[in-house]
C-alpha cells in the first residue's frame, strides 16, 4: 500500500508536469500560429510596396519618354520662333548681356540639375535640358527679363508653360505653372510677376521648371543666373 501510494504521488507530480508542458506547447503553437501569420501579413506588404514601386518605376519611366516626345515637339516650335526679333525698346541692353548676372525667377534651390541626370528613386537617366527649382505651390514667378511673351497656354510633358522671347534669339521657358497671368503677345519688364508654381511633374516636390534656349539650343541656366 506505501508502495502504491507513493506511486500515486509520482504519477500525480508526473501529470502536473504534463499539464504544465501541454499549456507550454499550446502557448508555443499559438505564437508560432501568431508569428506566421504576421510573416504572412508582412510578406503581402512587401509584395504590395514592390508591385506599387514597380508602377512607379514605370509610370515614371512612361512619363520620361512622354517628355521626350514633348521636348521634340517642343524644340520643333522653338524654331518657328527663331525668327521672331523684337525691338530694343523691348529688350534693352540684351540678354546676352545678363550672363552671370540673371535674376532667379523663382526664390529656391535646385532640385534637378541641368544636363544628364539620374532619378536616385528609380535609377533611370535623362538628359534634362533645364533645371528645377524647388519652390511652394502658389510661390510667384518673375520674368528673368523683359521680353514679349510667344506661348502661354498647356503644353504636354510640361503644364502650363511660358515662353519669353528675349530678342537675338535668345528665350525663357517656365512651367508647371498653376496659373499665367500674362498672354500671347504680350510685352513684359524685367522681374515682372508671370504665374504661380503648381504641380511639379515628374518630381514628388512642387517646383519650377526653367529653361534657357538661344536660337533652340538649351543651355545651362546655372551659368546665366547670379550666384546666390
Amino acid at each position: 500500500m506505501d508502495t502504491y501510494g507513493n506511486e500515486l504521488r509520482d504519477l500525480g507530480v508526473k501529470m502536473q508536469s504534463m499539464e504544465i508542458l501541454q499549456r507550454e506547447l499550446e502557448v508555443n503553437e499559438a505564437n508560432v500560429r501568431k508569428a506566421a501569420l504576421e510573416m504572412e501579413t508582412e510578406r503581402k506588404k512587401k509584395d504590395a510596396l514592390l508591385a506599387s514601386i514597380r508602377r512607379e518605376r514605370d509610370t515614371y519611366n512612361d512619363m520620361i519618354k512622354q517628355l521626350e516626345v514633348s521636348s521634340e515637339r517642343l524644340r520643333n516650335m522653338m524654331k518657328d520662333l527663331e525668327d521672331k526679333e523684337l525691338p530694343s525698346s523691348v529688350t534693352g541692353k540684351g540678354f546676352g548681356a545678363l550672363k552671370n548676372r540673371l535674376p532667379w525667377p523663382v526664390a529656391g534651390s535646385v532640385i534637378a540639375p541641368y544636363g544628364k541626370y539620374t532619378n536616385p528613386e528609380f535609377n533611370i537617366p535623362t538628359f534634362r535640358k533645364g533645371v528645377e527649382i524647388k519652390a511652394d505651390i502658389g510661390d510667384m514667378v518673375l520674368a528673368a527679363a523683359s521680353g514679349k511673351v510667344v506661348y502661354a497656354d498647356f503644353f504636354k510633358g510640361y503644364g502650363l508653360l511660358l515662353i519669353i522671347n528675349h530678342g537675338d534669339g535668345y528665350h525663357t521657358l517656365y512651367a508647371h505653372l498653376s496659373e499665367i497671368f500674362p498672354k500671347t503677345g504680350d510685352i513684359i519688364k524685367d522681374r515682372q510677376s508671370v504665374g504661380k508654381i503648381g504641380e511639379s511633374g515628374i518630381l514628388n516636390d512642387p517646383s519650377l521648371y526653367f529653361e534657357i534656349r538661344h536660337k533652340g539650343k538649351p543651355l545651362n541656366p546655372l551659368e546665366w543666373l547670379s550666384r546666390k
